[in-house]
């Protein structure tokens, strides 16, 4: 089986024209808005061209400085490295880059676009510190929150009267804000989107879900999840989203770059007793928290984690959330608040063990 990479090389010297758009090349560019490219980019050097900017980005950027690193960027690193000079990649143009890191936000959005074809906007998702599950988590008590706000202003800014066949996506967090961002678009920007992609990325909650604003979208909606999906089983979602195979295991399984392909479709298998008990799980338990209570909870799980050692999803393990169990009742000496964290924290367990 192959996965993006391999698809890069077999497609290489293949343009738009001669092999359209499709999924997998949605993946690619969602992969792609995760490099940091705020040195490189501003509104004077764009737009540029996919070859063009790797010119400047790999002059300063070399295979050591990703030493260390987490994986997440040493992949996308080597995605750039094997986009930068093929004829399918190298002429698509940047046309406009915003990453903003704060206290209260990460948001992080990139424009790709194939004149008179046809227009990418891809939003970051988050990377593999414990803050990118909170910030998942956050969605469940708060609407919009900023990062869904900066997507809604990111996208109505972008799109102009001659644009035509608009697509919208994200990995991760980057789907839930390719969803919202749509969702709560004028009409006028909404009409020319074609398709939105969500790559395993959370839903949104009951009271949007059920809303007219998502009615108007859904069937423009791409869902894609692995067998063993976590992040893109949180809140509410339509079920007809395709589940992808992985070359990874459990939590791994939500990095795109593990996901298995066959031409320009993604292999297709079926989602595992765990996701599909996690979610529900989730759902249930959501429904039992009142959302005034929702935030200052949040909080508190990841209070949990932390006091457990769990700063990135790449340290998440099963012993690791047994570990976190035992400092619940440290935390706080609310009997409600200690029940409901023990019951969160064993759905955690169900998934992971």
């Amino acid at each position: 089986m192959a996965n993006i990479i391999d698809y890069i090389g077999y497609y290489k010297n293949k343009t738009f024209d001669e092999v359209p758009f499709n999924d997998v090349d949605a993946l690619i560019f969602a992969q792609f808005s995760y490099i940091e490219l705020g040195k490189f980019l501003s509104k004077k050097t764009m737009p540029i061209s996919v070859y063009d900017l790797s010119t400047i980005y790999f002059a300063s950027v070399k295979p050591e400085n990703m030493k260390g690193r987490p994986l997440l960027f040493r992949e996308t690193y080597h995605l750039f490295e094997v986009m930068r000079d093929t004829e399918r990649y190298k002429n698509i143009l940047i046309t406009n880059y915003k990453n903003v890191v704060d206290d209260e936000k990460q948001f992080g959005a990139i424009t790709f676009k194939n004149p008179k074809k046809w227009i990418y906007i891809a939003f970051e998702g988050t990377d593999s510190s414990i803050i990118g599950w909170k910030e998942d988590f956050d969605m469940s008590h708060a609407f919009p929150v900023p990062s869904q706000q900066m997507a809604i202003d990111y996208l109505e800014e972008e799109v102009h009267f001659f644009d035509k066949n608009i697509y919208v996506g994200g990995h991760s967090k980057g789907g839930n804000l390719a969803l919202i961002s749509c969702m709560m678009a004028s009409s006028f920007v909404r009409n020319r989107v074609k398709s939105i992609y969500n790559f395993d990325g959370p839903g949104v909650r009951e009271e949007e879900y059920h809303s007219g604003a998502y009615e108007r979208i859904s069937k423009k909606v791409k869902m894609f999840v692995p067998a063993q999906s976590v992040v893109g089983m949180i809140l509410y979602h339509d079920l007809n989203y395709t589940v992808v195979e992985s070359s990874n295991k459990g939590l791994f399984q939500h990095d795109g770059m593990s996901w298995q392909c066959f031409g320009s479709f993604f292999v297709e298998t079926e989602l595992s007793e765990k996701s599909i008990r996690f979610y529900k799980e989730m759902r249930a338990f959501l429904k039992e928290i009142p959302k005034e209570e929702r935030a200052e909870f949040v909080s508190s799980i990841f209070l949990v984690l932390d006091k457990a050692g769990i700063t990135s999803t790449e340290k998440v393990t099963f012993s690791k959330i047994l570990k976190a169990t035992t400092f619940i009742g440290s935390l706080t000496t609310d009997k409600k608040t200690n029940d409901k964290l023990k019951k969160i924290f064993v759905i955690l367990k169900n998934y992971f063990k």
